[in-house]
């Protein structure tokens, strides 16, 4: 991987970072549920975005460490070949001292150069690691993020529920014949099975004459008794 394309892919996952963080700061509105589901969103598509360029630069790893062992394995062949040169050339050196020299010279070279890229790849493979637990620990950051706004929603939606109800209670109140049907007032301690076993009734019944969804109720809350 070029440097220009490694630094490409570190503007690219930054700008999503912001983006993503920037959803996760603006709290989900009363009035507004539908604009935060949609951030919910927003933050599941980036975090999969994230995922998928962290499998690609794991790849580039792999492929970084392939070629780390292709080197030390032309090192060693390398070395090797030293090793014979100098035990091929060792009974001609009083005639050929200053030719093997030259030679022996031009070997170390190029295996100083080969050692020399071997630690700049090594170096570039510690740097790579220590982007991609950075990644990492970014991702399990915005998953944290999300669960919390998943529970935020979670909570809007049943206060919302619980609103509803109260107000179509109220509909059902105004509703009411005067003299026909009777209102109860929630107590302390009341439930939709208590009032309905007192009132000869059942919760059905109470809920479908009050228009509820849901058992819960709240003291001072008035229930109109079919």
């Amino acid at each position: 991987m070029t440097a220009t394309h490694y630094f490409r892919l570190l503007s690219l996952l930054g700008g999503s970072l912001f983006l993503t963080h920037a959803a996760v700061a603006a709290p989900p509105s009363f009035d507004r549920s539908g604009a935060s589901q949609q951030n919910t969103q927003n933050i599941q598509n980036t975090v999969s975005t994230l995922k998928h360029e962290v499998s690609n630069h794991e790849a580039e790893i792999r492929m970084i460490e392939e070629k780390l062992n292709n080197q030390e394995d032309t090192i060693e062949t390398l070395r090797q070949h030293m090793t014979d040169s100098a035990r091929l050339h060792k009974d001609l050196l009083k005639d050929n001292s200053t030719n093997i020299a030259s030679k022996m010279e031009s070997l170390d070279s190029k295996t100083k150069g080969f050692v020399a890229d071997l630690g700049a790849l090594k170096n570039h493979a510690n740097d790579s690691s220590a982007i991609l637990g950075q990644y990492k620990e970014k991702i399990s950051g915005l998953e944290s993020d999300l669960k919390g706004l998943k529970t935020q929603i979670s909570h809007l939606e049943a206060a919302v529920r619980s609103l509803m109800d109260i107000i179509q209670v109220k509909d059902a109140v105004a509703e009411s014949p005067s003299g026909n049907e009777k209102i109860y007032v929630v107590q302390p301690g009341d439930t939709l099975e208590k009032i309905a076993r007192s009132q000869k009734t059942t919760i059905q019944a109470l809920k479908e004459r009050n228009n509820k969804t849901q058992d819960k109720i709240i003291v001072g809350q008035k229930l109109v008794i079919p």
